[in-house]
């Protein structure tokens, strides 16, 4: 066997204590997370599949703007109800992530326990509405719960804008000046790579605080149509799927090694 052959086997293969040796697979390094992988284990979140969903409603609904089409219009009303059924008791994540967070201490700290407090509060809604529809619950007004919980989601996504602002101008800080080249390279690199991210978190979360002021009823005369409802949670679906997806591709890299 030739030098040159020898050195590509042994790039595929490793040797064990036992002298055997065990081959690895050419196509991918060991390291290396299976597409497949990641997508069973986006699916098994909550939030790995709650995002999938709006990204498919926000197409259902952009479809029934062309189209007029009540199977379109079905569509995206039942994602929207699959989508409150996952959320069902998910307020309660909210009251942990308060109660481990403690005392807010500054401005940053208050609007963070703020936003959590209008997301829970909104979730809270949405099971209440959820149960009231069928009628497993008597509720008078159901539309008024409604009407509450998009109000609630509003305020949140008001402050999720406010704190990706905040974030964002943080984001863009300057190497210590007494820094070698070398660490102002990885500085700036790990700078930019935050300000892309954030930047990616303030479209998506923008596009949901459009699409709740929309449904808030907050703004008189102010009716957006489906296209732009649409195109609103599909961006903001797509952008939180592709975070998910890179987190958990992260997570399932680290259990494989």
């Amino acid at each position: 066997m030739l030098a040159t052959d020898c050195h590509f086997f042994l790039s595929d293969c490793r040797l064990l204590t036992d002298g055997k040796v065990q081959f690895l697979s050419p196509s991918r390094e060991p390291h290396m997370a299976a597409p497949q992988d990641v997508l069973i284990a986006l699916l098994a979140k909550t939030d790995g599949r709650d995002k999938l969903l709006k990204a498919a409603a926000g197409v259902a609904r952009m479809l029934f703007h062309f189209t007029n089409a009540k199977q379109h219009e079905t569509l995206f009303k039942s994602i929207s109800d699959g989508r409150s059924l996952m959320r069902l008791v998910l307020w309660t994540s909210n009251v942990d992530r308060m109660v481990m967070a403690g005392s807010p201490k500054d401005c940053d700290t208050w609007l963070t326990f703020l936003r959590t407090l209008f997301d829970a509060l909104f979730c809270v809604c949405d099971n209440v509405v959820y149960f009231g529809k069928p009628g497993v619950l008597a509720l008078k007004d159901v539309n008024g719960w409604v009407l509450r919980g998009t109000r609630f989601m509003f305020f949140g996504f008001i402050l999720a804008v406010v704190l990706d602002l905040l974030a964002l101008s943080k984001a863009a800080g300057v190497a210590p000046s007494d820094a070698t080249p070398d660490e102002v390279a990885t500085f700036q690199k790990k700078a930019s790579a935050e300000i892309t991210k954030r930047r990616l978190m303030l479209v998506r979360n923008t596009c949901d605080l459009i699409a709740s002021m929309n449904a808030s009823a907050l703004i008189p005369g102010l009716q957006l149509s489906h296209l732009v409802i649409g195109f609103c949670a599909f961006t903001s679906g797509a952008i939180a799927s592709c975070e998910n997806w890179e987190a958990t591709a992260k997570a399932v890299s680290s259990k494989a090694k």
